[in-house]
């Protein structure tokens, strides 16, 4: 039922009295995907992934363990798979990584590994999918404001949109599913779906408020706002 209020008519006048909420485009993502044990986990899916995030203004940065010397191999099984990129970066040799990681505290391996987060802050990458727990941990201690998703539950999360709707709560600082909804104009079962993924991921707090808004984790307060 429309809310009366007065000199008011028409449907088109209604509208005029009350505009929709702001819709902002969901762009700038900053995608960082391992290849191996994560994309080759579930090719399809990451392919929508990076396509959805391009899509939408956004950028997909490959980073790998594997070696240089294979590049053009690695470029042709990607596209094989249907992973559209900006950028893809393979990471230095072992005795390399030792000698620049500033974390002297780090074993040999860790310093190896840490390459990962060093190139996601150069960069400036927002969210990273890897299925290497070392990996996730170097990011939760060395870049906690970077979101990370392990490559196991990335596939069990499944829709392809769950990177952009946390960009979309993280950039509006806002634990809203009409939000989302808005954003990317997803129906109500699946928005809750992908909130209940953010729940999971330690995105946002279990509970929601009085309001229905669940609050942002502290590690993620406006570490996403434009």
């Amino acid at each position: 039922m429309l809310k009366v209020i007065e000199g008011v008519t028409t449907l088109a006048e209604w509208k005029l009295a009350n505009p929709a909420p702001t819709v902002r485009p969901v762009n700038g993502l900053r995608l960082g995907l391992d290849i191996d044990g994560t994309i080759t986990a579930d090719p399809k899916l990451f392919a929508e992934v990076a396509t959805h995030c391009r899509e939408h203004g956004g950028q997909v940065h490959i980073v790998t363990s594997r070696s240089e010397v294979g590049r053009k191999e690695t470029v042709l099984e990607l596209q094989g798979y249907g992973i559209q990129f900006d950028r893809i970066q393979f990471i230095d040799e072992m005795s390399r990584a030792n000698d620049d990681c500033p974390h002297k505290e780090l074993d040999w391996f860790q310093r190896y590994l840490w390459q990962k987060v060093a190139y996601a802050q150069q960069v400036g990458l927002m969210h990273f999918v890897d299925d290497d727990p070392k990996v996730l941990s170097l990011f939760a201690t060395y870049a906690p404001h970077v979101v990370t998703t392990s490559a196991l539950d990335r596939v069990r999360i499944a829709d392809p949109l769950y990177e952009l709707a946390v960009k979309v709560v993280l950039t509006r600082q806002e634990g809203s599913i009409s939000l989302i909804q808005r954003n990317l104009k997803l129906g109500y079962s699946r928005t809750v779906k992908l909130m209940e993924a953010m729940v999971q991921g330690g995105i946002v707090s279990q509970q929601p408020d009085d309001e229905g808004l669940r609050t942002i984790q502290d590690r993620y307060v406006m570490a996403a706002a434009d």
